[in-house]
């Protein structure tokens, strides 16, 4: 059953059996809005898609941060180049339009008349390259990468204070509730762009001054598809952030889990989130860096067919398997099945 607590967080109850141990299990799920703030920075029309490529330009490119990326992980960094050359290909085609037909009147001394054909024509062309390239950018999934980076960095620099507010709620609904039911688990689930924020999260949840988490009871945090080093690599406003990265990495209060895949080029696989926070002088404990696997779990036609669709590749972690193997990716299984641990996975 579903329910509406409020404008910032829905709950579900989820009812099963445990055929291991044979016995009723139920998991409740607290889910997060933050819908609205995407809706206000999602591209609607060409025109949002020239200012968010303008964005990415001047924020990851002439400030040379996307070479932190190549540093790390080459394949990173020429994904990200891919919304960079989409730009630049409707950049050159489009003064290509007006330029050559210009050239070409100057260099047979064209009248008039070439003048009036020649401006109705390049409206035309212009008016439906224009929509071309909106509709390729869209097919190919290069704006919706590009979201997510212009996003990290907006959110890195401060420039997003209704994020926080939903945060510093939603940590307050996991602390209650888990200090309500001592007896629970508590799983911290997250997604693409959410493992940035539930960093902060995880963080409040293991240190505060009366959370019931301990090296007894620990938090589980499971990302996946993970996007932290878009926020971790960033140079300005992230001291905090690299904080609580060091805290999470080094703390006995947690047990995370990082299932992101190669083949998900919306993600940052086996690629350390604290490659550059500061603050971290101990070996790192957390987290657990896995390949979820996706070519094991489901059948090889399947398998083919999505993996050309980058889109879908990234939520690919939220289906189930079609194979069952033995300590394959399953996440419900983690989810709703009190007898597995997420360590079981791999």
């Amino acid at each position: 059953a579903k329910k509406r607590l409020d404008s910032t967080i829905s709950q579900w109850k989820v009812s099963g059996h445990d055929k291991k141990h044979n016995r009723l299990f139920e998991t409740d799920f607290f889910f997060l809005h933050w819908d609205d703030i995407i809706k206000e920075l999602w591209i609607t029309s060409a025109y949002k898609a020239i200012l968010n490529n303008l964005y990415l330009l001047l924020n990851y490119y002439c400030n040379l941060l996307v070479m932190r990326f190549w540093i790390k992980s080459p394949r990173c960094f020429i994904i990200s180049l891919l919304p960079v050359i989409h730009f630049i290909i409707g950049v050159v085609y489009l003064v290509g339009v007006f330029a050559v037909p210009i050239y070409i009147g100057i260099l047979y001394q064209a009248d008039w008349a070439y003048v009036l054909i020649l401006c109705p024509l390049q409206a035309v062309v212009v008016f439906y390259s224009y929509r071309l390239w909106y509709a390729l950018g869209r097919r190919f999934s290069f704006f919706w990468l590009m979201q997510i980076y212009n996003f990290s960095n907006l959110w890195a620099k401060n420039k997003i204070p209704e994020i926080d507010r939903k945060i510093q709620l939603y940590t307050s609904k996991i602390l209650e509730d888990a200090q309500k039911n001592p007896d629970d688990d508590i799983t911290l689930l997250t997604h693409s762009v959410g493992t940035t924020l539930a960093v902060i999260v995880a963080f409040h949840l293991i240190n505060d001054p009366q959370s019931p988490f301990s090296d007894q009871r620990k938090l589980r945090f499971i990302s996946l598809g993970n996007c932290i080093p878009l926020a971790s690599f960033q140079y300005t406003h992230i001291l905090e952030y690299h904080s609580a990265l060091a805290t999470l990495a080094q703390s006995n209060r947690i047990e995370w889990l990082d299932f992101s895949s190669p083949k998900d080029p919306a993600s940052f696989p086996f690629i350390n989130p604290l490659a550059f926070a500061r603050h971290v002088g101990q070996p790192n404990i957390w987290p657990r860096m896995l390949s979820p696997k996706f070519h094991r779990i489901f059948s090889t036609k399947r398998y083919r067919s999505m993996r050309r669709d980058w889109y879908a590749i990234h939520f690919l972690y939220f289906q189930a398997p079609e194979k069952i193997i033995n300590q394959g990716y399953d996440l419900y299984k983690m989810l709703f099945c009190p007898s597995t641990s997420p360590t079981d996975q791999q």
